[in-house]
């Protein structure tokens, strides 16, 4: 497979130097039933589907750049917000724990973070600091959100959100992912 090694994947950071702050490049803005994906292979975004339910995604989705995940491709990351952006913003996360998660079988596990430059979320270093409540909505919608998707296309996608891990869990599978990218783009480090 050829990929657009000029993309942001590859030319932009994972993150500042300790990995305290990570590059986040959006890819679905919180509210959004448009489920966009950016493609390694062209470098752009593509609208993968309009999501069969009008249940909103709930936080801001996207990728981290330079990373490489178990389910052959990017490491996904979300984050909270005040409000929304728009795909292909770019913008610095500050991680603090991570949803593990199974996608019909395949580890997609998704860093959750609270953006670096926004005053309301300064005070949130760890997970535990947020609510139960946001949890309990992010839960919710990453295992029902392929529910009406699976009946009109008549196979089973099964997902779920197996744990929360704290910010080291996070980091763990962060390191592990930014191998894989060296080790599958060796000629990128």
């Amino acid at each position: 497979m050829q990929y657009n090694k000029s993309g942001p994947q590859f030319t932009l950071p994972v993150g500042n130097e300790d990995l305290s702050e990570l590059t986040m490049l959006v890819e679905i803005p919180k509210g959004s039933i448009n489920k966009y994906e950016y493609k390694v292979e062209t470098g752009m975004f593509h609208l993968d589907r309009v999501m069969f339910q009008q249940t909103p995604y709930p936080v801001e989705y996207g990728l981290i750049p330079r990373t490489w995940d178990e389910d052959n491709d990017m490491l996904d990351i979300m984050s909270l917000v005040s409000h929304h952006t728009f795909p292909g913003c770019i913008m610095m996360v500050r991680p603090i724990g991570v949803m593990v998660f199974e996608d019909s079988g395949e580890v997609d596990d998704k860093i959750i973070g609270v953006p670096a430059e926004d005053i309301r979320y300064a005070h949130i270093r760890n997970l535990s600091e947020l609510p139960q409540h946001t949890l309990d909505e992010i839960t919710f919608f990453f295992e029902r959100y392929k529910t009406i998707q699976a009946k009109y296309k008549g196979k089973e996608l099964k997902t779920v959100v197996k744990h929360w891990g704290d910010e080291a869990k996070a980091r763990e599978i962060l390191h592990k992912a930014i191998a894989r990218f060296n080790e599958k783009f060796p000629e990128q480090k």
